[in-house]
């Protein structure tokens, strides 16, 4: 086979390659998005079904409320029994309870209060049925213990005016007053349903493919009734999430998600396991540190390994955006401070192709800029214009991917593979760090390809960082919300 022919078969396997990453990547957002909405759904309706709801905090500390604070002249304390308030003047003070999604206060109307005061102190609750709108304040309540307040039975108020009890919450504070020096102390509070709800049933109300129908038929059931949408799995995973908040949307109660069970193990478990495992990654970076091995492809093989495996557990893992990210996130700075340790001792190592000038290092990244404009112009929606710190930040966390990837990863796949495998891999690692974002991915996937080539030409980081910003924030100004990209968010931030 003569040198032409083989260049025609390689490029005929990397563009393969390419066309099957950009086909499979979508697809493990579907997947990973149908597993998140299955559990979710497992967990509402296991919440449902203890005549409880998926709305309950656990008080200890100030960081359990939202903004991490009591607003009030009011002092704060923690105590092996909550959150310890003490009033420092009669004026009210309030603290809000954290909602990730909008809470129903027609199928959970029930508000429990978990409090030990020592004295009466009167409560009110504040609430906003979308953030944009008005406060529908309720009257005071006064408590000398727990409290059981049902919302639809208190008195309300809207802009100083009486009002109808609102039917949902995308904010909720409680405002207390207290004789001063008294103090009270939290524990907790939950939504419940007022009356026994039904078991919740997958297909609540019949299935349909028609999503406004089942709206319809849904919002029709009464509060003992939970609805329930299964939507087919074959969507995208952007159209599943759409399904999912416009069915929240309309009920804020429903369940979206085929609720199949995942097994696995138990939190406890779960996290002990995850402990295990960050000290045995410190501790083998560590020991791939002070002890390398001496063949150079398996030591570039394990390092790569080692630079790859902390962000990708916690990014791909689904943990970044969750309670459990303390481990993961300890892992993934193991692995960057290993790259600082890695790229220090490379500082004088050569990588290899370089033929670049100084001009063209600082052009061509940057080609790819008039694709993602176009991209955002096809959108027909109102930019968004980024604040200049926003511009700096992302241009720092450009550089750090960047870096990590270009210069670590692909220093070592280069010495590994060929050029054209080693890019192809890099490209695809930098793809698989913005998991389950589907759209995004792809979009990554095939810019990490440029850049990778253009890194590999020049080996010149600023450019490529800066280029990786702006098409980034260019994509998040005016294509981001749109049908075909949800948003910029990876990992678990992605269902959000």
């Amino acid at each position: 086979m003569g040198s032409t022919s083989r260049r025609v078969l390689a490029a005929a396997v990397f563009l393969g390659a390419a066309a099957l990453a950009l086909t499979l990547l979508p697809g493990l957002s579907t997947w990973l998005t149908w597993r998140e909405l299955a559990q979710t759904a497992q967990a509402d309706a296991a919440s449902w079904s203890r005549q409880a709801s998926p709305w309950h905090w656990t008080i200890r500390r100030p960081e359990d409320l939202v903004a991490g604070r009591v607003f009030g002249e009011v002092s704060q304390a923690t105590s092996p029994d909550g959150l310890v308030l003490r009033s420092e003047e009669s004026s009210p003070f309030e603290m809000g309870l954290p909602l990730a999604r909008t809470a129903d206060l027609t199928h959970a109307g029930r508000l429990h209060i978990l409090m030990k005061p020592e004295a009466p102190v009167s409560v009110q609750l504040v609430v906003r049925e979308r953030l944009d709108g008005p406060a529908f304040v309720s009257d005071a309540v006064l408590g000398s213990t727990d409290l059981a307040l049902d919302t639809p039975s208190l008195n309300w108020s809207a802009d100083g005016h009486p009002s109808v009890p609102p039917t949902r919450a995308a904010m909720l504070r409680l405002r207390l007053q207290l004789q001063p020096g008294k103090a009270v102390v939290f524990s907790g509070a939950s939504l419940e349903p007022m009356a026994p709800v039904a078991r919740p049933t997958p297909g609540t109300p019949p299935r349909t493919h028609s999503l406004g129908a089942w709206i319809d038929a849904a919002s029709r059931l009464d509060s003992r009734q939970i609805p329930w949408l299964v939507p087919t799995a074959s969507q995208r995973a952007e159209n599943l999430l759409h399904w999912r908040d416009r069915a929240r949307d309309a009920i804020p109660a429903a369940i979206v998600g085929s609720g199949a069970p995942h097994p696995g193990l138990p939190a406890w478990a779960s996290q002990r396991l995850a402990a295990v495992l960050v000290i045995f990654y410190v501790l083998a970076l560590i020991w791939l540190w002070r002890r390398p091995p001496t063949r150079p492809g398996l030591r570039a093989g394990i390092e790569t390994a080692g630079l790859l495996a902390g962000p990708l557990w916690l990014v791909a893992g689904l943990h970044f955006g969750t309670a459990d990210i303390p481990l993961p996130a300890v892992a993934c700075v193991a692995a960057l401070a290993f790259g600082a340790l890695l790229a220090w001792r490379d500082r004088h190592a050569p990588y290899g192709l370089r033929l670049a000038t100084g001009a063209e290092r600082w052009l061509t990244p940057f080609l790819l800029l008039p694709v993602a404009i176009v991209l955002a112009m096809g959108a027909e929606r109102n930019w968004t214009a980024p604040d200049q710190l926003r511009v700096l930040t992302y241009i720092a966390w450009a550089f750090v991917q960047q870096w990590l990837l270009l210069q670590l990863v692909g220093r070592r796949l280069h010495r590994l593979l060929p050029p054209a495998a080693a890019m192809f891999v890099t490209a695809l690692a930098f793809a698989l760090l913005h998991t389950p974002n589907g759209a995004l991915m792809q979009m990554c996937f095939i810019a990490e390809l440029w850049w990778a080539w253009c890194y590999y030409r020049g080996r010149t980081l600023v450019p490529i960082a800066v280029a990786h910003a702006a098409c980034a924030l260019v994509l998040e100004a005016g294509l981001a919300g749109s049908s075909y990209l949800r948003s910029l968010e990876v990992s678990a931030r992605f269902f959000l």
